[in-house]
């Protein structure tokens, strides 16, 4: 091994994760360049980066992690007389498979293209379909309702908000988001890193929810699924 390889596996050893986390993403900007988003989260399926055994999408998609979301969200859906869904991004569509909702329609949406691939492949029929979007630059379809988990916790700032625009620009009713309360002030990340939100505070300043999800599981940062009128988002 050459000097500068021992080097940088040294340093490997050194180095928090998070700083290893942040270059390993900004190698992948320099290498693919506008096309960044998308590849930096097909590396991640493609190479299960989270490494969880059960789900490519990572440990908070697992079926023992979502129990107490499986078993709220219908009755929560079903309070707002919700019959379509975009979820977005579905990733492998591990856990929403046994979730027992009541829809018309349920579109599942990601920017991975071999994710969609498979779960059309595995999962779609006549109410179930998969579609290959970028939440921060395609445009949507309306829906009753938009169910965005654990994806904001992934974007920066700027691209949040684009999300949020296409959101509105759907003419669908209701956003239901992933955020923590007990966050206490958002810190910005590139794309591809991570970082929790509290959607209420700067720099997006959502409403109170209407409501609150459960979407806590021990051994994790406190976390709930935020339930608001589209139309009452303001950017």
């Amino acid at each position: 091994m050459g000097q500068q390889k021992k080097l940088k596996a040294y340093l490997k050893t050194k180095m928090p994760l998070w700083m290893l986390d942040f270059l390993y993403r900004n190698k992948l900007l320099l290498s693919y360049g506008p096309k960044y988003k998308k590849s930096v989260f097909s590396e991640i399926y493609r190479t299960n980066h989270w490494g969880d055994p059960e789900s490519r999408s990572g440990a908070g998609s697992t079926i023992s992690y979502t129990a107490a979301l499986r078993d709220d969200l219908p009755k929560v859906l079903k309070e707002i007389k919700a019959k379509s869904l975009l979820d977005a991004p579905c990733g492998d569509f591990n856990w929403m498979k046994e979730a027992r909702l009541d829809l018309k329609e349920y579109i599942g949406a990601d920017i991975v293209s071999e994710i969609i691939a498979e779960n059309q492949r595995k999962y779609g029929n006549e109410n179930r379909r998969f579609l290959v979007l970028d939440i921060t630059e395609d445009n949507l379809p309306q829906v009753d309702v938009i169910f965005c988990r654990d994806v904001f916790i992934h974007l920066s700032f700027s691209d949040v908000f684009r999300a949020l625009a296409k959101f509105k620009e759907s003419k669908s009713k209701y956003l239901i988001a992933s955020t923590s309360p007990i966050i206490q002030e958002n810190i910005n990340v590139i794309t591809g890193s991570m970082h929790n939100l509290n959607l209420e505070l700067p720099p997006f300043n959502l409403p109170k929810p209407i409501r609150l999800i459960d979407d806590r599981q021990k051994g994790f940062i406190e976390r709930w699924m935020g339930l608001w009128k589209i139309e009452d988002i303001k950017l």
